[in-house]
């Protein structure tokens, strides 16, 4: 790589599904800022991970199997939510609260800030929002149409939606809990949303379309569209914003710079490709492969394919440690539920 090696390391945890860990600290608090959380899938508890000792180290019962996991720097809480049920737990006191909603949602988004929680019902058009600091909700939006995507401005005052229904994108103010609709329309049915590494600018990618559009949200005529060689999958923005990484039905991981909004590679990959991991800031990306039980690695600084990585099972999604260092991939696997399995990115780069 240009920048100087580090230590890069890739630990998959072996069958985390009925995992019961050993425990390796004496106490049984967690720092959001720290440790890493994950859901088991099936289950109504979630693994703490102590990156430091790369070990499961306490599991913590949050009374539902949960599709959706943050963690509120801002709060110190983790929050876990599926369907209209949300547990927030509480690090600081070590303990948890339920909040009931009056909508089933099928996606969530935590903002910017870490203070609010957007519950989307998608088929039902509607969007409420918790305030979870003082754990209630405090406002819905109605009427939508049936949304696809839906992304926070960065200051967290503003939701932009992406509708399924050839509505466009709908941008929301939430400063005054009456939400203002603003049209951005003649977009049709939008899939995907991903910021800008700066305001006020998303992009956008279409239902079926080979293209990623930028949207300047100030007004401002929009550029032409980059045209990719397949039908966008996947938009995933690095850790700084500088790339955006898209994955497409033909095979290839293209890279855009974001602030000059040009294609700066398109690199070789699979079709079965499925899932981004952009890790350790903007020098290393993975993607996941569907049948192969494998992970692709690229190098964003040299802008390359650098090989693959083989796992024992199909990874689940992953967590990266805030210095970057580490990623963690729960995998399903038929081995012991004890076994785990540390494979060294740095072998591969």
């Amino acid at each position: 790589m240009n920048t100087p090696r580090r230590a890069i390391g890739l630990l998959v945890l072996a069958n985390l599904v009925g995992l019961h860990a050993p425990w390796v600290r004496a106490v049984e608090t967690s720092d959001v800022s720290h440790d890493l959380f994950v859901a088991l899938r099936d289950q109504d508890h979630v693994a703490v991970i102590d990156p430091d000792v790369k070990s499961v180290v306490r599991t913590i019962n949050v009374g539902l199997a949960p599709q959706f996991i943050a963690v509120s720097t801002a709060l110190n809480q983790f929050i876990a939510a599926q369907g209209a049920q949300v547990h927030v737990f509480d690090l600081t006191k070590d303990r948890g609260a339920d909040i009931v909603l009056d909508v089933s949602a099928d996606r969530f988004q935590l903002s910017p800030s870490g203070t609010h929680l957007a519950a989307i019902a998608s088929a039902e058009g509607s969007i409420a929002f918790v305030d979870l600091a003082t754990r209630h909700e405090i406002g819905r939006v109605k009427q939508l149409g049936t949304i696809n995507d839906v992304v926070f401005r960065r200051d967290g005052k503003f939701i932009y939606v992406g509708h399924a229904d050839g509505g466009g994108v709908t941008g929301i103010d939430l400063e005054h809990r009456k939400p203002l609709l603003l049209p951005l329309g003649g977009w049709g049915a939008v899939s995907q949303l991903v910021r800008a590494p700066v305001d006020p600018r998303l992009f956008a990618a279409r239902t079926g379309s080979r293209e990623v559009s930028p949207l300047n949200l100030d007004g401002q005529p929009n550029p032409a569209p980059l045209v990719l060689s397949g039908r966008v999958r996947d938009l995933a923005n690095t850790a700084s914003g500088r790339l955006v990484l898209v994955d497409d039905d033909s095979g290839r991981l293209t890279a855009i710079d974001a602030t000059a909004f040009k294609i700066v590679a398109s690199l070789s990959g699979r079709s079965s490709m499925r899932a981004i991991y952009a890790a350790w800031f903007d020098m290393v990306a993975f993607v996941g492969v569907d049948g192969s039980n494998s992970l692709l690695v690229y190098d964003l600084d040299r802008l390359e394919r650098q090989g693959d990585i083989a796992l024992q099972g199909a990874p689940g999604r992953g967590l990266v440690t805030a210095d970057g260092a580490w990623l963690f991939l729960p995998i399903p696997t038929r081995e012991s539920y004890r076994s785990s399995t540390r494979v060294c990115a740095d072998r591969v780069l």
